[in-house]
């Protein structure tokens, strides 16, 4: 018994004896840095909550009739004094130093087929093109209108169907089941066109379980309206279409979000902010402008 104890005691590993501590020190040490990490990421994306609060402060817009190409006739410029422009050959050094990536202009779903490509202020125009001006006191009566089949955003990017969701009301707070890959329509608020609030609902981003983006570029929408850009909505339910502009956004704790009537043809787009947290939400706010 001796002679084998003492041959397992030779056997014995230091390396081994230790890598398992090692291995347990390090998991907890990465643990700790990336709980550490998240929570310093948490706070200020928090704090930068205020910034996707905003209100349009200039009047509503209207909806401008497209130009009749044939009777519209550009000023005329004259050219009188215009002095003669000289231009320098371009050789084959100039046009090898030249940067053609695409990447810059272009976004990623248009690499597919460039030549398609139109920019999203020409998209909008084109989108809201041939609506009827109303406005947000038109009385389309709750109950007047079809569901919404399709929901476009065109500044933002946006194309996506609509389905309708349920609203539960526990103990705690609201809760609702929000679809995959899809916009989601309250069934308890107004339809799109009528005189009341229709609220909607969509994913920011799902990075593990895959459920989709569809309002991914909803915080985007502060800092358009700060820079003057008009956001339109246009909801569709295959009978007629809505037009409605954007003219808030408020950010709220996910339990102080609270299912409202303003009063007007209104609508509400809701999303889970920020990024990787999602203990608040964002919602976007517009007006009926048109239908068709």
């Amino acid at each position: 018994m001796e002679a084998g104890y003492d041959y397992l005691l030779l056997r014995r590993n230091p390396i081994r004896e230790w890598l398992l501590p090692l291995l347990l020190v390090t998991i907890g040490v990465t643990a700790l840095a990336s709980a550490g990490s998240y929570y310093t990421y948490a706070h200020f994306a928090t704090a930068s909550l205020p910034d996707m609060e905003t209100i349009v402060t200039q009047p509503r817009a209207s909806i401008s009739p497209p130009i009749n190409k044939e009777s519209f006739n550009p000023p005329q410029t004259s050219t009188t004094n215009i002095s003669k422009k000289v231009i320098t050959p371009i050789t084959s050094s100039d046009v090898s130093d030249q940067n053609v990536n695409i990447g810059d202009a272009l976004s990623m779903s248009a690499w597919v087929d460039s030549h398609k490509y139109q920019p999203l202020d020409v998209v909008t125009s084109e989108a809201i093109s041939g609506f009827t001006s109303v406005g947000p006191l038109t009385k389309f009566p709750v109950g007047s209108q079809a569901p919404t089949k399709r929901m476009l955003i065109p500044n933002l990017g946006i194309d996506s169907t609509v389905a309708p969701i349920f609203l539960s009301n526990t103990a705690i707070n609201l809760e609702y089941k929000v679809p995959d890959k899809s916009i989601g329509h309250l069934t308890t608020t107004a339809n799109a066109g009528e005189h009341g609030s229709a609220w909607y609902f969509g994913h920011l981003e799902s990075p593990i379980l895959n459920k989709g983006s569809i309002f991914s570029n909803l915080p985007k929408i502060a800092d358009m309206i700060r820079n003057g850009e008009d956001v339109f909505v246009i909801a569709d339910n295959e009978k007629a279409e809505f037009l409605y502009k954007i003219t808030s956004t408020k950010v709220v704790k996910a339990d102080e979000l609270t299912i409202h009537d303003s009063g007007i043809a209104s609508i509400h787009l809701v999303t889970c902010i920020p990024r990787l947290v999602y203990d608040h939400r964002l919602i976007a706010s517009g007006e009926l402008i048109g239908y068709k």
